[in-house]
């Protein structure tokens, strides 16, 4: 089993679809050169994604939704919203991903952020976090 839910040939199935010409993969027969180049094609996608991808773990294929936290002091909290909501907007409108800044809890120096979103929009919303606020200690929950 792939990922640890779904039968494996549904896992090929799902993500040779992706690749453009395997998409009619598993209808048909073939030779075992075709399925070294498939399993080839597998491979230096999950390494592709591996490596563009800092949180991503093998056979997570389909995104799906994450959710990402942070604890970030609460005197940062204003580089990240920005004027207006100007900033945090900002972070939402390019990346995709639903992006909050809860309120601090009584007297509490932190707030928690959290990203939440397709896998690529929350991978991007970190991305876009660090170019935009590098000097902001995040601190992952």
């Amino acid at each position: 089993k792939g990922g640890g839910s779904a039968p494996l040939k549904d896992l090929v199935a799902e993500m040779l679809a992706e690749v453009g010409d395997w998409a009619d993969f598993q209808k048909g027969a073939h030779g075992a050169l075709r399925d070294a180049e498939a399993a080839l094609a597998l491979v230096l996608r999950e390494l592709r994604l591996l490596v563009e991808q800092r949180g991503h773990r093998v056979g997570t294929w389909s995104g799906g939704e994450r959710c990402k936290r942070y604890r970030v002091l609460e005197s940062d909290a204003g580089k990240i919203i920005g004027r207006h909501g100007a900033k945090i907007n900002e972070l939402r409108a390019k990346s995709g991903a639903e992006v909050k800044l809860h309120e601090r809890r009584s007297s509490s120096p932190v707030r928690v952020l959290e990203i939440r979103g397709e896998a690529e929009a929350v991978s991007c919303a970190e991305r876009l976090m660090r170019e935009m606020h590098g000097n902001i200690h995040m601190r992952a929950l």
